[in-house]
């Protein structure tokens, strides 16, 4: 029970939005920042729990360093032909399967976590986003906008 207690203090809870929150703990080996979503919401939220791109700016002995965790989407260049010629219409984006991108189903008040590994000590202190671009999760039936937080264990 005291390690329990212990890795209680370490969470930084501060990333709301209508439905998820995002917060973040460092690992008991130190290793890795934790990154959980709990829906906050009164209707369930499926949400994307790995095979999620890492992107990250910033120098991560400097600040700020920004990291954002979305999933890979894929669009396509629709070339129609007029006439013999092929010209650019639209770019399409492309539905994908969600079987690598651990699709997980929220109630309301539960909490999963996201599985990554590119999050990693010493990043002590970043901005974190959890970004699902609004058309992306229309299309795939899953929760989508952004939330973020910003953890500092530094301190």
């Amino acid at each position: 029970m005291k390690y329990f207690l212990l890795a209680l203090t370490l969470i930084q809870f501060n990333g709301y939005a209508n439905e998820l929150r995002i917060f973040t703990e460092i690992s008991s080996s130190g290793g890795t920042v934790l990154v959980y979503l709990q829906n906050i919401s009164d209707k369930p939220q499926r949400v994307l729990t790995k095979g999620l791109s890492i992107l990250t700016s910033g120098d991560y002995g400097k600040e700020p360093v920004v990291i954002i965790l979305s999933p890979p989407s894929h669009s396509h260049t629709v070339k129609v032909n007029n006439n013999g010629l092929l010209r650019i219409k639209s770019r399409t984006i492309l539905k994908e399967s969600l079987g690598d991108l651990g699709l997980v189903e929220l109630k309301p008040k539960e909490m999963t976590y996201i599985q990554h590994h590119g999050i990693t000590y010493p990043i002590k202190a970043a901005t974190l986003k959890y970004q699902i671009r609004e058309e992306w999760a229309a299309m795939h039936n899953v929760w989508g906008g952004r939330i973020e937080t910003t953890f500092d264990y530094t301190k």
